[in-house]
């Protein structure tokens, strides 16, 4: 009894002080964007680049939390909720006319996104992709 007792116990201390100590989102990155502006006061980049970081993390940070969401969801039915979103604008792009409608659906359940802050460099004139 005493030992059951003693790992009741223990296990209920770790739950509660894990729901006490948990953060919320909006901690998590103040304190992840603070730790970024220390880093970047602390090297030597300039003031471009600084931005340039600063606006890439800021679209990652709220893109991220808000595509977490889904990561929950069965992996078919991110599939289908993809095709359903990519589909119709996979469709009016002239590459893909006279793609049958299998392959169409194979791609745009794969299509994975990347966001860029305005005015970031993609893609520089003369480099091969």
């Amino acid at each position: 009894l005493i030992i059951v007792s003693l790992v009741v116990w223990t296990y209920l201390g770790v739950n509660w002080t894990s729901l006490l100590v948990r953060r919320s989102r909006g901690e998590i990155v103040r304190e992840k964007m603070e730790n970024l502006e220390n880093y970047l006061a602390n090297t030597k980049v300039s003031e471009d680049l600084r931005r340039q970081i600063r606006d890439h993390m800021e679209i990652k940070y709220n893109v991220e939390y808000n595509y977490k969401i889904t990561e929950d969801f069965p992996a078919s039915i991110r599939a289908k909720m993809s095709q359903n979103f990519y589909e119709s604008i996979m469709t009016r792009i002239s590459l893909f006319r006279g793609c049958s409608p299998e392959f169409m659906n194979y791609l745009a359940s794969e299509v994975r996104e990347e966001f860029y802050a305005p005015g970031y460099t993609v893609l520089e004139e003369g480099t091969v992709v």
